[in-house]
């Protein structure tokens, strides 16, 4: 919790059920682990009506201040004769008034869905992931550890809420559907933009577990749903040449400049194909060896090429040319 008090009730156990209108009041304080209610003065236990919940502040360092640790709050029950439970129950309560240390590694957009280009995420669909990097809750530079689970630690993010301004304090708060492990990472669905519209800044806040919001952080998002449009031929059209090597042309439509690289095929398998940046200045490519014979033989060769835009969209197209080194035979004259 964030909050300087605690809500507390007391259930009295079963086997005093039947004399419950002996039973008055509970008392509940804070302990340290080696302490029970016979250590704490008077002073600092509070009376409070059974079947009630009571509010009960945390012990103040200073007016107002409270330490970030870890309280124990305990609690018995009191009958009217003034006797009260030899044995208590306890809980712990984490108290924790540090926002979240976020930074632009704790959040990013799926791979599969946007690809970043200088701090700017260009995706191709509308329905894209965000991968949240959800850390480790720390106090006094040591591991914050689940109160519930002494050997868990906490993560630093349990909810998110976006927007498409820096206000976000009328977005809904969500959460995941499960508490985060300390460290690992879960992925979230993104904020789609407003239809017919294709680049928007996306402001983003998170919570921890206590309650605390982190400062705004903030991605922008460009949507482009299109493949790039190309065209692409080899010795400018040409259907013969008596060069090994050829000369790739490629030109890009519009969108020329959301188009950073093409790989060069001579099979059409691209998985460990050539990769070359664009644009191409009189490039060159060297038609394949024949592998048996160690040259390159005359024949038909098609070469193909594969172009994505910064959103991962694929153009792919390819040119034959037939390489003839053979000189003609002269016949008579």
């Amino acid at each position: 919790t964030n909050r300087m008090s605690v809500r507390v009730s007391v259930t009295p156990e079963p086997e005093t059920f039947e004399y419950a209108s002996q039973l008055t009041k509970f008392e509940v304080t804070f302990l340290e682990d080696d302490e029970s209610f016979s250590d704490i003065s008077d002073s600092d236990i509070l009376d409070c009506v059974l079947g009630e919940i009571c509010s009960v502040n945390l012990p103040q360092i200073s007016l107002n201040e409270v330490t970030e640790k870890t309280f124990k709050v305990a609690g018995r029950v009191c009958d009217k004769a003034g006797n009260c439970s030899e044995t208590y129950k306890s809980a712990l309560v984490v108290y924790d008034e540090t926002p979240p240390v976020v930074s632009s590694s704790t959040f990013r957009i799926d791979p599969d869905d946007a690809q970043n280009y200088d701090g700017t995420y260009y995706a191709r669909t509308n329905l894209y992931s965000i991968i949240l990097a959800v850390g480790e809750a720390q106090q006094d530079e040591t591991p914050l550890y689940d109160p519930a689970q002494s050997s868990v630690t906490v993560a630093e993010i349990y909810g998110w809420r976006m927007g498409f301004t820096s206000d976000l304090s009328r977005e809904t708060w969500q959460f995941f559907d499960s508490n985060p492990a300390a460290g690992e990472e879960r992925s979230v669905l993104g904020l789609g933009l407003p239809y017919g519209e294709t680049e928007r800044e996306i402001f983003i806040e998170f919570m921890d577990a206590a309650g605390n919001v982190s400062e705004t952080q903030s991605f922008n998002l460009v949507l482009d749903t299109e493949a790039p449009n190309a065209t692409f031929v080899l010795n400018d059209g040409a259907k013969y040449t008596n060069d090994e090597d050829v000369v790739l042309t490629i030109t890009a439509g519009l969108e020329a400049d959301d188009v950073a690289e093409v790989q060069i095929s001579a099979d059409g398998n691209f998985e460990n194909a050539e990769t070359r940046a664009l644009p191409l200045s009189d490039a060159t490519f060297a038609l394949p060896v024949n592998e048996a014979t160690s040259v390159t033989e005359d024949g038909e060769y098609t070469v193909y090429v594969r172009l994505a835009d910064r959103a991962g969209n694929v153009t792919e197209r390819f040119d034959s040319i037939i390489l003839d080194t053979t000189p003609p035979q002269v016949g008579s004259v």
